[in-house]
């Protein structure tokens, strides 16, 4: 788990209650439990591989999706009178697979390809689109990903 993620929003919260003269608000949206599931489920496979998994071996993954609860867990401690908590459900589908494949290139597959070699990079990127290629393709032609949003409102 991501604790500084934790930590960074919960000294965020604790800046705006303690040192903000005027505003005592926040607003969070972020990217909650279940976003982007098939993207995340073909890469945690395939930097595992045999044949990529020595260029994560310090890998930290870049995400963090938190469940509502554990947004809650920060929010509570720090002494808003009153929050709201949300899970808002963004799911997409992509037209076709160029719009998919823009989606991976950018800014899906970034974090990844940079702990790849050059002459592997390509191959890597063709393997990830190939599986969610197939992955999210739906009957009527269009590709389906999850979007999962934590939105959150505080005030003091």
């Amino acid at each position: 788990m991501h604790l500084y993620v934790y930590s960074g929003c919960y000294e965020a919260a604790l800046d705006i209650l303690l040192f903000s003269a005027t505003e005592r608000k926040i607003f969070w949206s972020f990217g909650g439990f279940g976003n982007c599931a098939h993207f995340i489920d073909v890469i945690k496979r395939k930097v595992r591989e045999e044949k990529y998994k020595k260029y994560f071996f310090d890998f930290e993954f870049p995400w963090f999706m938190p469940t509502k609860n554990q947004y809650r867990e920060i929010i509570s401690p720090v002494g808003f009178c009153t929050y709201t908590i949300k899970e808002i459900n963004k799911d997409r589908y992509f037209s076709n697979s160029s719009e998919l494949i823009q989606w991976i290139d950018q800014p899906s597959i970034v974090p990844f390809i940079k702990c790849i070699p050059g002459e592997l990079k390509e191959v890597f990127r063709q393997e990830v689109i190939y599986e969610m290629l197939n992955r999210t393709k739906q009957p009527n032609g269009t590709y389906f990903e999850t979007f999962r949003r934590i939105e959150i409102y505080a005030e003091k």
